[in-house]
């Protein structure tokens, strides 16, 4: 297996993840680590961190976090003649009432953990 080796010609600044998520917009961002999560079809899994963002509108077919019946999910919104539906599971409910923590705006993942 080769690995690719630095060059002079190359640089490239650090990343940072509160720079490269939470932009311009550090006090609307939160970190939540995902656990208890069943099966949402969306790609995020336990052990996952999710980018929540609690001043982004809501759009059609935007990830949201919510909290139902004491506990988050993640549940995708959909748009309908002005009416916001959850789509959770491959059901569709009426969000009136429910409490969105913000739009999912990124997913981070742990590919092997270090020992």
């Amino acid at each position: 297996m080769a690995f690719l080796g630095t060059t002079d010609d190359y640089y490239e600044p650090t990343i940072s993840l509160d720079r490269e998520v939470k932009g311009n917009r550090p006090f609307n961002v939160s970190y939540l680590r995902v656990s208890g999560l069943l099966d949402n079809n969306e790609g995020i899994i336990n052990g996952d961190i999710i980018v929540v963002d609690i001043g982004l509108k809501i759009t059609h077919e935007d990830l949201v976090a919510v909290k139902l019946d004491g506990s988050f999910r993640i549940v995708r919104v959909l748009i309908e003649q002005e009416v916001a539906y959850m789509l959770e599971n491959g059901f569709k409910t009426l969000m009136e009432g429910i409490e969105v923590c913000g739009v999912i705006t990124h997913s981070l993942k742990t590919i092997k953990q270090a020992i």
